[in-house]
């Protein structure tokens, strides 16, 4: 390759390759991406009533509540994918029940068992959250961590021959302080397929989006005779994930290299006193948003970041919806929804990539693979050539050039269409402009441009 972004492209065709090998191998579709959010945890005012009174009313639940009164406002702003964490967990329990010395500490990943968390509403109430979503369009995936449990979790106290071992005889924590690793040669994987099956028939959510016990996979359980990295018996239970009805899966780490996809700890930002690393890693990864894997997480989801992020193929990790709402001011919630729009007007022709380079460095972002049509993504102005009767629709501004140019200037910030030109008598231009303009309404008058 001639450039760092050259060389990003040939990086992503090969992930690409192997990640499509692996999953037509296991059985597998490619799970697209959709805006998210991750659904917050009860807050303190009502866990500590659930402690005093026990569950509340269903309409009174956690989940009953944020579909009735929460969703529609997220799908308003673009959101069109849910990420439930449905588990009892540490959070759901009070300091007392904790184990002495366990380091737990009332976290909302720490998880206790695969039952449906009394706490937030169980089964009725999460049901309702799910068919309420789908009734609007969005899919919802439950937060599943099949390499890790909370060190109270009594599945641990039962079972711990399902403990994952470092080679100085000490559990594998991944230096958390309340979380253990679990085993997927253990009886844990049998338990957790099982359970996932039983939540997905009973609520009809959509799959998992599976945390990555920082990069799981990769550690080494030291009580097998010949210790290796867990890439393969991942790849197992995947597809014991796929039999279990999740028909849709999002692996925050693995990768078919065994890389996790970020966990820059922005999170800090948004609450308490930010973290001078966290800001570094913040500004380290401005302008850097084109790597070849499929995601990014922890990453603060302003809307310019995004926009590199979604023009080169990749996405932002879901906040808590609370945190997502109190991070971002107004125009940037409209800048996000207008990213979103633009990304299902144009996700299907998003085939090859290729990073645009000019005197400033990285000025674009350019698809192809769909016969007749190109997808350019502009950071700054350049040109671009238009085949001979060939149509451009600018889908940021939402409107077709008229009469279509030999060349144009981008504008920084807009997305743009252009197709060749059609057959004599197709009406295939017609109906493809009236698709777009169908799947983006954008909000008419005055934008903000990045």
């Amino acid at each position: 390759p001639s450039s760092v972004l050259q060389a990003a492209d040939w990086w992503r065709e090969a992930v690409l390759y192997l990640d499509r090998l692996y999953r037509e191998q296991l059985g597998l579709s490619d799970t697209e991406f959709r805006p998210a959010i991750l659904v917050d945890p009860p807050d303190e005012a009502y866990l500590q009533s659930y402690f005093a009174n026990g569950s509340p009313p269903l309409e009174q639940t956690w989940f009953y509540r944020f579909a009735e009164e929460k969703l529609v406002d997220f799908h308003s702003k673009g959101i069109r994918r849910l990420i439930v964490i449905p588990w009892e967990e540490d959070g759901d329990h009070q300091a007392g029940d904790y184990l002495p010395g366990s380091g737990s500490w009332g976290s909302w990943n720490g998880i206790w068992s695969l039952e449906i968390s009394p706490a937030s509403g169980g089964v009725a109430a999460l049901k309702h959250l799910v068919q309420k979503a789908h009734g609007m369009g969005m899919d919802v995936l439950f937060w599943a961590s099949p390499g890790h449990l909370s060190n109270s979790s009594p599945l641990l106290v039962a079972h711990p021959d399902w403990l994952v071992w470092r080679a100085d005889g000490t559990p594998e924590t991944a230096d958390y302080e309340d979380i253990t690793g679990v085993s997927p040669y253990s009886g844990f994987r049998a338990y957790s397929a099982g359970k996932y099956a039983e939540a997905i028939a009973a609520t009809g959510a959509d799959g998992l989006w599976v945390d990555s016990f920082l990069t799981y996979g990769v550690y080494v359980d030291y009580t097998q005779p010949t210790p290796t990295y867990l890439l393969d018996k991942t790849l197992e239970m995947i597809r014991t994930w796929k039999d279990a009805g999740a028909g849709k899966l999002v692996i925050e780490g693995v990768g078919p290299i065994g890389i996790s996809s970020g966990g820059y700890g922005a999170e800090v930002l948004l609450v308490g006193e930010p973290d001078p690393q966290a800001v570094a890693n913040i500004a380290a990864l401005q302008g850097l948003e084109f790597a070849p894997t499929h995601t990014y997480v922890d990453v603060t989801p302003d809307g310019d970041m995004t926009y590199r992020m979604i023009a080169s193929g990749n996405f932002v990790h879901p906040y808590f919806s609370g945190w997502y709402g109190l991070s971002l001011p107004a125009d940037q919630m409209e800048l996000l929804r207008l990213r979103f729009r633009e990304y299902e007007a144009v996700k299907a022709w998003m085939v090859h990539r290729r990073l645009l380079e000019s005197a400033n460095g990285w000025s674009g972002v350019e698809w192809t693979g769909t016969p007749g049509r190109t997808v350019v993504f502009a950071f700054e102005p350049f040109q671009v050539t238009v085949p001979e009767g060939g149509t451009v629709l600018d889908v940021t501004a939402n409107a077709t050039m008229t009469p279509p140019p030999a060349t144009f200037t981008t504008e920084a910030g807009h997305t743009y269409v252009i197709r060749e030109a059609s057959p004599a008598g197709s009406p295939a231009t017609a109906i493809f402009f009236g698709v777009l303009f169908f799947l983006a309404p954008l909000a008419a008058g005055k934008r903000r441009r990045p």
